[in-house]
């Protein structure tokens, strides 16, 4: 949870900070630097979300289907295609694994008494 609000905080950083630079047509090299920082800030805590990794396995999802429809339409007759399919195939099981195992930390904490 702490990383989905540290995301959101730095959002509003870094949204807040960009239109600052762009009110100053860029000329405020600290205000520049702070929207480097504060976006730095926002995707390294974007990255733990879990929101993010159930994007990241959807998306891998549609694209594992999107080349499976054309392997099946080309006969798997394009060798680079194949290998796309078990490329996209094996990154959704993994993206797959992190959200079940991501969540399943989350259910199964212990409890401190």
């Amino acid at each position: 949870m702490g990383a989905e609000i540290g995301t959101l905080a730095g959002s509003v950083a870094t949204v807040g900070t960009a239109v600052a630079a762009g009110v100053t047509f860029g000329q405020v090299p600290a205000i520049n630097k702070a929207v480097v920082a504060t976006a730095e800030y926002t995707a390294k805590h974007a990255q733990n979300t879990n929101l993010r990794h159930i994007g990241e396995a959807a998306g891998s999802a549609v694209a594992t289907v999107g080349c499976a429809v054309v392997y099946g339409a080309t006969f798997g007759q394009i060798e680079g295609l194949n290998r796309a399919v078990k490329a996209t195939a094996q990154h959704t099981a993994k993206s797959g694994i992190t959200v079940a195992t991501e969540r399943g930390d989350r259910w199964n904490c212990p409890r401190l008494e």
